[in-house]
C-alpha cells in the first residue's frame, strides 16, 4: 500500500452500509469516493514537491558559491552541516519562489 493510500485510508476509513439504491442487499462503502479524491491529491502534491534535476543543480550551485564565498567549508564537521544546510534550503526556496 502506498504511502497515499495509507494517508487516504487513514483520512477516509471503509464506511460499509448496505441497502442503496435498488438492491437492499449491495453492500457499498460510503468514504470510497472521498478516498479516491484524497489519494488523488497526495498523490499530485508528491509530483508538485519532488525535486528536480534542475533543483539539485541549484542546491549545488548555491554550496559551491558558499564554499568559494567562505561562507561554508567543503570539508567540516557534523555539527555545522545543520547551518549549512538550513541557510542553502533558504536560499533555495527563495529562488524557487521567482
Amino acid at each position: 500500500m502506498s504511502k497515499a493510500e495509507e494517508a487516504a485510508l487513514k483520512a477516509y476509513p471503509e464506511d460499509w452500509v448496505a441497502g442503496y439504491f435498488d438492491d437492499p442487499d449491495e453492500v457499498t462503502d460510503d468514504n470510497e469516493e472521498a478516498r479516491e479524491y484524497f489519494q488523488q491529491g497526495y498523490e499530485q502534491a508528491e509530483k508538485d514537491l519532488a525535486l528536480t534535476w534542475q533543483d539539485v543543480a541549484i542546491l549545488i550551485t548555491i554550496y559551491e558559491q558558499g564554499v568559494d564565498n567562505g561562507d561554508y567549508h567543503r570539508y567540516n564537521e557534523a555539527e555545522w552541516m545543520k547551518e549549512y544546510s538550513q541557510d542553502i534550503l533558504r536560499r533555495f526556496n527563495k529562488i524557487r519562489k521567482k
